[in-house]
């Protein structure tokens, strides 16, 4: 809900750019409830990649208190989740897949209440017979339940931290790609090299993390 308000009231690079706090709520809330405390090289590239971020969208970012409320609390959000993710996972009564029957468990009744008014909708719907509907249906259900399985498989492999970096990175791909014209993207100097600031900062985090890993 959070996501999709923030995405309606802010432009796209400025969404972008406040996501990357998430990475800083995620390092926050893993110090205080994790006890884990980053090194100085990651600290500072979780700081380049903010950098980049707001580099990338620095022709946008124009103020909206609903839309900097609704990201931020969606940072929140998301940071929180990960934390908990990575503390509920590594317990041996639940792991990656108990973790996922709970987080779908407990979400559920909050999803039916805000699906409430729709169901009329959904029921009206002309297309319940149509078989294509059905299968891309079938297919974006498996492939959400794939996306959220493999989030908190990558947090109890790693940390919330690292898979908080990933989500973030992932924005920077249609980027490139669009330079190739597989996405419409126009070529903006500052807005590029604000994105490959932002890949710096998640390379040099790679780098340190796996550094840390071989110790």
């Amino acid at each position: 809900v959070t996501s999709l308000g923030g995405t309606k009231a802010v432009t796209i690079p400025t969404f972008s750019a406040l996501r990357k706090f998430s990475i800083l709520f995620t390092m926050f809330l893993e110090l205080r409830v994790l006890g884990k405390t980053p090194s100085f090289g990651v600290q500072s590239s979780i700081a380049i990649m903010i950098l980049g971020s707001f580099v990338a969208a620095v022709k946008d970012l124009n103020f909206d208190m609903l839309g900097y409320t609704f990201v931020m609390a969606n940072n929140v959000f998301t940071a929180g989740n990960y934390v908990v993710a990575k503390q509920k996972a590594d317990t041996a009564s639940l792991g990656a897949t108990g973790t996922l029957f709970y987080c779908a468990l407990v979400s559920l009744p909050g999803s039916f209440l805000l699906a409430c008014p729709d169901f009329k909708k959904v029921y009206e719907y002309p297309h319940w017979s149509d078989r294509g509907f059905w299968i891309s249906f079938l297919i974006s259900t498996a492939m959400g339940c794939m996306v959220t399985f493999s989030t908190i498989h990558c947090t109890k492999v790693n940390s919330g931290l690292t898979t908080s970096v990933i989500g973030c990175l992932r924005n920077v791909i249609p980027v490139y790609l669009g330079m190739l014209h597989i996405f419409e993207y126009t070529f903006n100097v500052i807005n590029f090299a604000g994105h490959t600031i932002s890949v710096a900062g998640a390379i040099a985090y790679s780098y340190f993390r796996l550094n840390e890993g071989k110790k």
